[in-house]
């Protein structure tokens, strides 16, 4: 009787977690500077939050790379502000990207990145300049992009990513618009 209740309950509980996030995926801005300790302030992000890569194991160099983790829809854009700060003037590199999976793939759309207290090049992906990605990431599309007509997918493995120069002290508010795509499996051509 307590196994068939126990079942019961696990099968409950994942129906549930599968309807919870329906419509919704998982997206990542990760930060990183050479120098420094980056600071992620949550009292001005809203409900995102950032957190220390736990996977680095050098206590010093961890406090250098800051990553989110980002519930967004697939049905809408949503916008997204981080704003964090450094210890010492430095090359933010901002690398957009698409949530960590052990077997799958997160596509998620990215446009309209911007930071405040930074200068962004190219930040609606209408062209390549400016970013680092896969020319084959960029989606040139204005029914997929969320303004004009660039912006670009992304997953874990394949991500874009900029440096901009930020000064020590000084908050950086780092905005973008995203959207989830699809996931599909790591093994999938």
């Amino acid at each position: 009787m307590q196994f068939k209740w126990i079942t019961a309950c696990l099968l409950a509980s994942t129906m549930l977690s599968t309807y919870a996030y329906a419509g919704q995926g998982r997206g990542r801005i990760d930060m990183y500077v050479k120098n420094g300790e980056l600071k992620f302030h949550a009292e001005e992000s809203g409900k995102y939050t950032m957190s220390y890569a736990h996977w680095v194991k050098d206590e010093a160099a961890r406090k250098q790379y800051l990553t989110s983790n980002l519930v967004v829809s697939d049905e809408k854009w949503t916008e997204v502000k981080l704003v964090v700060s450094c210890t010492e003037d430095a090359d933010l590199k901002i690398s957009l990207r698409g949530q960590w999976d052990k077997k799958m793939r997160n596509w998620t759309y990215f446009d309209d990145v911007t930071a405040e207290g930074a200068t962004i090049k190219n930040p609606g992906f209408e062209e390549k300049d400016g970013w680092q990605f896969a020319k084959s990431q960029q989606v040139l599309d204005e029914s997929l992009a969320h303004t004009g007509k660039g912006a670009v997918l992304v997953w874990h493995d394949k991500g874009a990513s900029q440096f901009v120069r930020i000064k020590a002290g000084e908050k950086v508010t780092v905005s973008a618009w995203i959207k989830f795509c699809k996931q599909e499996p790591k093994d999938a051509e």
